[in-house]
């Protein structure tokens, strides 16, 4: 079974969300606990309700990576190794180790934050849907 982690950025993209809905047995989906976070309060400025989140969590059967030593850790390294600024990607760093540590691939439109990871396991929705299907 194919793991990935899912950006925040995702979550936008309803006809992907679907298309990953009618598939959730083939993949495992985690998303990081910095995920969660942005994307419910994408959800409750939308007037979206929490209930509403974890429904659509749900649906994808979607694990929630918490933030603990080991994140913390492979966090800091992968950051003092790149050249990005933690200070303005430090959630980036969060997410992008998170799917290493789950040896998921990142799905995200926001590739440039991402540069550290190795490119194959960065894809954007698309990327991975042809990939997927071919």
């Amino acid at each position: 079974m194919s793991k990935i982690a899912l950006d925040s950025n995702i979550f936008r993209n309803q006809d992907f969300f679907n298309w990953l809905i009618l598939r959730k047995d083939e993949f495992s989906v985690s998303i990081s606990i910095i995920v969660y976070l942005e994307t419910l309060f994408w959800y409750l400025t939308r007037s979206l309700t929490v209930d509403d989140f974890t429904y659509d969590l749900e649906k994808i059967n979607a694990d929630i990576i918490s933030l603990d030593i080991s994140l913390a850790q492979e966090t800091v390294t992968k950051a003092i190794k790149s050249e990005l600024s933690f200070k303005h990607h430090a959630r980036d760093f969060i997410i992008g180790s998170a799917a290493l540590l789950e040896g998921a691939t990142l799905l995200t439109y926001n590739k440039k934050h991402f540069l550290w990871m190795s490119e194959s396991k960065v894809l954007i929705p698309e990327e991975f849907v042809d990939l997927m299907t071919s």
